[in-house]
């Protein structure tokens, strides 16, 4: 449950598909908490943009609010990386547009 601190192993990276946006948003905070605190150098991530029709949204986001906050965290879009992940999405191996990827500014492991 990504709405409650967690303390959990650190791992390398940390992925997260479609999660984000089904947490109420008094709870988001915590979620962007979860995935900062349990990685050392980066976060790949999806989190349903607005209009998308998926079931369960409570907190679409677009990428440029989510990319905000992480960029305050410490960790830069990495663009090149995201469009890779989209284009495999053709292959329907993950989501859509809204996925992202993140690296830490400086490695912490």
């Amino acid at each position: 449950d990504l709405s409650i601190p967690l303390e959990l192993p650190t791992t390398e990276w940390v992925i997260s598909f479609d999660v984000g946006n089904k947490i109420p948003r008094p709870f988001e905070a915590t979620v962007i908490r979860n995935l900062h605190h349990h990685n050392c150098k980066g976060i790949i991530l999806g989190w349903a943009i607005p209009g998308t029709r998926r079931t369960n949204n409570v907190n679409s986001r677009t990428n440029g609010y989510i990319i905000s906050l992480f960029k305050k965290l410490g960790y830069r879009y990495d663009e090149r990386l995201s469009n890779k992940l989209r284009i495999s999405k053709k292959r329907k191996l993950i989501a859509d547009n809204s996925v992202m990827a993140f690296r830490r500014k400086v490695a912490e492991c």
